[in-house]
């Protein structure tokens, strides 16, 4: 499979090796560690494989936590699907000496960047986890009128819904975000014209963020190029997770569910280039 080139260079502090204990430590913003080194670091988006079952369960265990979900199988299912989506990967110099190759064996995954099909895989232990998980917290934490559109989008079996999943480690810059997702439009439009089921209707995209207790209140977004997709969104709630994260002080951290009109999603990635550029 051929790999898609997102080469970014990066002053990248302190980067995390993590598992499950450490994954929502990593995630919450803690102080660095003293005399760090910067390092400079290039990425490339590769096609996802089946090496990178244990990172990409990894970042989707960072986004829900301890939400009951089957992240086994939806792992899976992203590895399977390896014509939509990527991850972020270290690019490694050809010319680096043998020794160094040798330590390379294990190639983390720092960031996944793909959509899931809520409605044609309406049958499958994670998605109806997920529909389930959705629905939950909007009859506690949304609108009526919020409400209803997400009890519909999700059982409209004759619209596609799909679930965007954009998730990387905090250290990654988001300038990085840009061509993974410019990659995933496109993606998305090759699908379609083989007749796959990726003509959505409507997207479903969870955001991670911190709310800092004011005055002034304050939300801090984990990926910041999320906020983009904010003025877009037909609809959206959000819900603290600090009993799943144990992180409590003055951060605490939510998730905001955004639904998203499907044929307004090229348009919004054309524009976050411009974005990116002028909010970092």
């Amino acid at each position: 499979m051929t790999s898609k080139k997102i080469k970014k260079t990066s002053e990248n502090d302190n980067m995390q090796d993590s598992d499950d204990s450490s994954s929502d430590q990593s995630d919450s913003g803690s102080e660095l560690a003293e005399n760090h080194e910067e390092i400079m670091i290039d990425f490339e988006g590769r096609n996802p494989s089946d090496g990178d079952f244990n990172g990409i369960k990894q970042l989707l265990h960072q986004l829900f936590l301890s939400a009951p979900i089957s992240l086994t199988e939806m792992t899976n299912t992203i590895i399977s699907q390896d014509y939509i989506g990527s991850v972020i990967k270290q690019t490694w110099d050809e010319n680096m000496p043998e020794d160094d190759e040798d330590d390379n064996d294990e190639d983390p995954a720092f960031g996944v960047t793909t959509v899931l099909n809520l409605t044609s895989r309406k049958d499958t232990k994670f998605v109806q986890e997920i529909k389930q998980l959705l629905i939950s917290k909007a009859e506690k934490h949304a609108t009526d009128s919020v409400l209803k559109l997400v009890k519909n989008i999700l059982s409209n079996d004759s619209i596609n819904t799909g679930l965007i999943i954009n998730e990387r480690y905090v250290n990654i810059p988001a300038q990085i975000s840009v061509p993974m997702l410019e990659n995933l439009c496109k993606e998305i439009k090759r699908a379609v014209e083989k007749n796959k089921p990726y003509n959505f209707g409507y997207l479903v995209m969870p955001l991670k963020f911190y709310r800092k207790s004011g005055p002034p209140v304050e939300d801090l977004y984990s990926n910041p190029e999320e906020e983009h997709f904010l003025k877009e969104t037909l609809g959206s709630f959000e819900f603290s997770v600090e009993e799943d994260t144990g992180v409590g002080g003055k951060m605490t951290q939510f998730r905001k569910i955004l639904i998203i009109d499907g044929k307004k999603f090229p348009e919004i990635i054309s524009s976050l280039s411009d974005y990116i550029s002028g909010a970092i």
